[in-house]
């Protein structure tokens, strides 16, 4: 630490600083497991982290930018920087979920404080040393089709083991934010792809896969994938 409370910047594995004097990178401030209550409700007005949530048993709603998401053991949700949420679990099968929140951009030369902040008037809410990267992203759905969505549930069940285990210091908290980073630039980079497949297809074809014995309607079938009937039977 130096006299004003910040602290040097970390080494990278070959003891080398990073060359960058301006430079900050992104860092992983919080990983959790959460179990819902079948009548709980959660809602947050301001989340200033970029958030992973993917869905380990149960299912429900995730409410989030504007836009509601049918959530279950095959959905992983991006939630952008400076998002509201609010979690409406199901009431006979409530979702148990990990949750990843990352930073990312943040100064080197401020110590790395390993929490997210979402309670109104919390510091940490406006700091500028803690700023988005892509000012543009939105809420992301992803099926465990996607490789994406896997590796995102591989990075964050390490980083929940690893935030449960004790304090997290400020180069592991940088090296795992690192690694969720580029995954989430793969994810930008494959849904600006023509070549990948949309993803309410995946979620229509996992809904009629899971209910196969049904008498399903193009309703139901396009509700599944959050979108119109006409798409729905466009896509198919």
């Amino acid at each position: 630490m130096d006299p004003v409370g910040h602290s040097r910047r970390p080494a990278d594995v070959d003891g080398r600083n990073d060359p960058d004097p301006e430079a900050g990178g992104p860092a992983l401030v919080g990983a959790n497991w959460y179990r819902f209550r079948a009548t709980e409700h959660i809602r947050h007005e301001l989340v200033v982290t970029l958030c992973f949530v993917w869905v380990v048993q149960g299912s429900g709603v995730i409410r989030t930018g504007g836009r509601e998401f049918s959530m279950s053991g095959s959905a992983t949700l991006r939630m952008p920087w400076r998002h509201s949420v609010e979690y409406l679990p199901d009431p006979r099968s409530p979702f148990v979920v990990g949750t990843i929140h990352l930073v990312p951009w943040h100064e080197f030369g401020v110590a790395v404080e390993p929490r997210p902040p979402f309670t109104p008037g919390d510091p940490l809410l406006d700091v500028p040393y803690r700023r988005a990267t892509d000012p543009h992203e939105g809420p992301m759905l992803l099926t465990n089709r996607s490789a994406g969505a896997r590796n995102i549930g591989a990075l964050g069940t390490y980083a929940i083991d690893r935030f449960l285990a004790g304090p997290v210091d400020e180069y592991t908290s940088r090296a795992l934010g690192t690694l969720v980073a580029e995954e989430n630039a793969r994810l930008n980079a494959a849904e600006a792809s023509t070549a990948t497949t949309p993803v309410s297809l995946e979620l229509m074809t996992d809904f009629v896969n899971a209910n196969i014995e049904s008498h399903l309607s193009v309703a139901q079938i396009a509700a599944a994938g959050h979108c119109s009937a006409a798409t729905a039977q466009r896509l198919f």
